[in-house]
């Protein structure tokens, strides 16, 4: 207050208050310390060489130069002759690395991850999605309270976690199969869902127990039901098990590499309506140039393959993206790792700038 006050007569303003926050100060901070950024950004134009590769049976897959560590050139010049030496000549798999991943289920949802990916799928404002699930909690009665900075539930609440499963599963048939799989378990797996040191004042955001009737909801509130509604379900389902594979093409004495990755087991993706035999259909190839993950054809070291096209593509270096609604809840969140001070980092670790409840207004603000 003495600060708003301070502002506000040095400015000499007298019809409008000069607002100063603890928490919209070093939010707007934020965003004009990125915009100096981008402002003070000189792009610089850099080469990359994709090239297109083809097996003896017809199979095709993209490759990305690279010599050790870098995959950019800095001239027109020795890009386009990699290209030109490349492309129709015959190549070799010098090497392919498959190694197993592992993906854990995600943790439930508190109020600033629903708010992040509810922006990052939806292009919802925070206030627009604390909106949608305050309705949920006070007039539909279908998920608990919202305002909320954990993400664990409470060990007393663990007896009555079957019995929202079975609501969220009558709910739709898109909930049916998953619920009826956390249903048919003897035991659930709590390690990732209960934690009474990591509960607050408020718990998880998780559906509540009883009847779900979802034809009265709005879109924006069905949209939030079914992520919190998707995610308590696959917070007990198994990990989601993957294939990563590296490939080595080598081409007119030039590296070229391929990544790829084949999921072996939906796990907990199976939430979402994702499957082993679903994966990878109907999608399109993903861009070399940002070495991506693709799907990669039958491969063995030694093989003979002939690169069908090659080519060198400009490009510029871009300057830091602005702020989304999502990515600033992000870093008002994590605020603390931007603070060089060690005491006030670490007084920070487990709080950021602001509150779950209070982020959104100070955006909108």
């Amino acid at each position: 207050m003495n600060a708003t006050r301070a502002a506000t007569t040095k400015a000499g303003s007298v019809r409008k208050v000069l607002s100063l926050g603890r928490v919209q100060t070093p939010t707007l901070a934020l965003i004009v310390n990125r915009d100096l950024a981008i402002a003070a950004f000189v792009p610089q134009d850099y080469w990359e060489v994709e090239a297109a590769f083809a097996t003896a049976e017809g199979a095709g897959y993209g490759g990305l130069w690279h010599e050790g560590s870098t995959t950019r050139l800095t001239e027109a010049a020795p890009a386009e002759a990699i290209a030109a030496a490349a492309t129709g000549a015959p190549a070799t798999i010098e090497s392919l690395e498959t190694k197993p991943q592992v993906e854990q289920p995600p943790l439930l949802y508190d109020l600033t991850t629903l708010q992040r990916e509810a922006n990052g799928r939806f292009g919802f404002s925070a206030s627009r999605t604390l909106g949608a699930a305050q309705a949920l909690y006070d007039q539909h009665k279908l998920l608990t309270y919202p305002r909320t900075s954990s993400r664990y539930l409470s060990g007393d609440m663990a007896g009555q976690l079957k019995s929202v499963a079975s609501g969220v599963g009558a709910a739709a048939p898109a909930y049916a199969d998953p619920a009826r799989y956390v249903l048919g378990l003897d035991r659930l797996p709590l390690g990732r869902v209960v934690n009474d040191a990591k509960v607050t004042d408020h718990h998880a955001i998780i559906p509540t127990e009883g009847d779900h009737d979802l034809a009265g909801l709005s879109r924006d509130e069905q949209r939030i039901y079914d992520m919190v509604a998707r995610r308590f379900l696959a917070v007990f389902h198994p990990a989601a098990r993957f294939e990563r594979t590296v490939v080595e093409t080598r081409c007119a004495e030039h590296l070229f590499r391929s990544k790829g990755k084949v999921m072996i087991e939906a796990g907990w993706r199976a939430a979402y309506g994702e499957s082993v035999d679903a994966a990878g259909k109907d999608e399109a190839l993903a861009k070399p140039e940002d070495e991506s993950e693709q799907s990669l054809p039958a491969l063995k070291v030694g093989q003979a393959v002939t690169c069908t096209a090659a080519e060198a593509l400009a490009k510029r270096t871009k300057p830091p993206g602005r702020y989304s609604e999502g990515t600033l809840l992000r870093a008002m969140e994590t605020a603390g790792k931007l603070v060089e001070d060690d005491e006030a980092a670490e007084a920070m670790k487990d709080a950021g700038i602001g509150t779950p409840a209070h982020r959104p207004a100070t955006i909108e603000r």
